[in-house]
């Protein structure tokens, strides 16, 4: 059975998703846990639903995660 948990994993690097992802199902068993390869995909993704958790990389494509992380701080 798992927790509640909806887990948003961003990274441009399918290993290191693959990683966090097998990581935190092990450890957490999430009810959700979606991931993303893009800065634009996760403000997409945070537009269709709620995450009581993002791991966002700084270095992905079209957005940094750091503009990503200013634009989720501002919205909250």
């Amino acid at each position: 059975m798992g927790t509640s948990l909806r887990l948003l994993i961003a990274d441009d690097h399918p290993m290191v998703r693959l990683a966090l992802r097998q990581w935190l199902q092990t450890e957490f068993n999430p009810e959700r846990l979606v991931e993303v390869a893009s800065g634009q995909a996760v403000l997409d993704a945070l537009d269709i639903e709620n995450f009581d958790l993002l791991i966002l990389d700084l270095n992905m494509p079209n957005r940094s995660g750091l503009d990503i992380l200013k634009i989720v701080c501002a919205s909250r």
